[in-house]
C-alpha cells in the first residue's frame, strides 16, 4: 500500500506536504527481500517481483533525472528517509509527527 503523494516517485509530495520531501512507502529504502514481499502478490512468480520492482527503481531513478535534473539515490534531496519496512502505520505516524515538526499543513 502506498501514501498517495508519497508512494510515487514525485519529489514533492504536493497537498500532503507542501515543503516536506519524502522517501518512503516501499521504495528503495527498505530491505530488498521486505519489497519482495509486498510486491510478489502482485506477479506471477517471485522472479517477475524482482523484475517489476528494479522496473520500477529505475522507472523513478530516470523520471527525477529527467524532469528535476536530480539524483534519486542524493540524500541531500530529502528532508525524511524512513525504512517503510518498519510497516505502514508505524511509517505513517513518523511522516505525520515529522509535519507536525517542521508546521507543514497547520494553519497560521
Amino acid at each position: 500500500m502506498s501514501i498517495p503523494g508519497i508512494g510515487g516517485c514525485s519529489n514533492h509530495c504536493g497537498e500532503v506536504a507542501s515543503n516536506l520531501r519524502l522517501r518512503t512507502a516501499a521504495m528503495p529504502y527498505a530491505p530488498r527481500q521486505y519489497r519482495l514481499r509486498r510486491v510478489r502478490p502482485e506477479t506471477a512468480n517471485e522472479r517477475e517481483a524482482g523484475a517489476l520492482m528494479d522496473r520500477l527503481d529505475q522507472q523513478r531513478v530516470n523520471y527525477l533525472r529527467r524532469y528535476f535534473d536530480q539524483d534519486w539515490y542524493d540524500r541531500r534531496l530529502y528532508h525524511l528517509m524512513l525504512n517503510s519496512s518498519l510497516g505502514d502505520e508505524t511509517a505513517g505516524a513518523v511522516i505525520i509527527c515529522a509535519m507536525h515538526t517542521a508546521g507543514v499543513g497547520q494553519k497560521v
